[in-house]
């Protein structure tokens, strides 16, 4: 961005100011059609050097020059729910230099296409660096998906005691739901935070301690600080403990309140049926956060096609 300071003056400046477009932080990616694409299948794919797709990106499909931007980073780390947002784990990490390949494929033909990615010549760091950084980024993500999938089984079970709770006859048999419950979400409440209004409540979690790091990490690409690599194995060591006590509750604890349940003649809450519930909870995020990735993506594509 070129900007021209006028100081001591009022008023219009003709043509003493210039503003343009900051240029684009990610990799472009120029491709040429002879026509409009109109029917069939158009997809763009990144992939690693061991072949994998690691990102999709939106296509356009204007005739002529198209450019794409990619923004050179993983995927953002799959967060638990909670009643505060994740604002670093929103972002991906930078992925590490080296090569890469892009793909399109077209109505059933496949076009690829090298791409390098080195490090800056300006910054003070180098490609282990660069690794040793998405290393700690890939184990914090790591850290994000267990405490997710925990949260995810918590949530479920819960859901399905609810459901038979409401079946039960007995004060005695509602009573032990009830502690069995409590002790469910007291460990939740160990991984994310669970009050309304963000940081004016000062709660804070595993899940909110983790993001925080992660946004300390993705603040610098080069080598991560001695402390924050010692904060995520605290971290890890600290989320061990919740899932231990979760897999007892999950285990011997379900298996009494099951026999609870039988005692009524309420069908037992059981593994395939715990998973079943979380899928599905999961699927109903993934599918909401890729609508609104859709519309993004669109808007991008459109934005592109004016400025082309």
């Amino acid at each position: 961005l070129e900007f021209r300071c006028v100081l001591f003056r009022s008023g219009p400046e003709g043509d003493g100011r210039f503003r343009g477009a900051n240029p684009p932080t990610g990799a472009e990616i120029a491709y040429f059609q002879p026509t409009r694409h109109v029917f069939g299948a158009l997809k763009m794919e990144i992939l690693d050097a061991a072949g994998q797709v690691i990102d999709t990106l939106p296509a356009g499909k204007r005739k002529g020059i198209n450019r794409v931007y990619w923004s050179m980073q993983s995927k953002p780390p799959r967060v638990p729910s909670a009643a505060q947002a994740s604002f670093a784990g929103t972002v991906g990490a930078r992925v590490v230099p080296g090569d890469y390949k892009v793909r399109i494929t077209k109505n059933g033909a496949v076009y690829e296409q090298a791409l390098s990615i080195g490090v800056d010549r300006r910054a003070d760091y180098n490609a282990s660096d660069r690794a040793a950084h998405f290393a700690a980024a890939q184990k914090v993500g790591h850290l994000f998906e267990r405490m997710s999938t925990v949260v995810d089984r918590v949530n479920a079970v819960r859901a399905l005691l609810s459901s038979r709770r409401a079946a039960l006859k007995s004060e005695g048999l509602k009573r032990g739901i009830d502690l069995y419950d409590a002790a469910l979400d007291a460990q939740r409440k160990l991984i994310v935070a669970t009050k309304e209004g963000g940081a004016i409540t000062g709660e804070e979690r595993l899940r909110e301690h983790l993001d925080q790091v992660y946004g300390a990490l993705l603040g610098y690409e080069g080598r991560p600080a001695a402390y924050l690599v010692e904060r995520i194995a605290v971290l890890d060591t600290e989320l061990s403990e919740v899932e231990t006590e979760v897999t007892r509750l999950l285990g011997d604890s379900l298996d009494s309140i099951n026999r609870l349940l039988a005692l009524e003649g309420l069908q037992p809450i059981t593994a395939s049926e715990i998973d079943l519930e979380a899928s599905t909870a999961f699927a109903e995020v993934v599918f909401e956060r890729a609508l609104l990735g859709d519309e993004a993506e669109e808007t991008a594509v459109a934005t592109r096609m004016e400025r082309d």
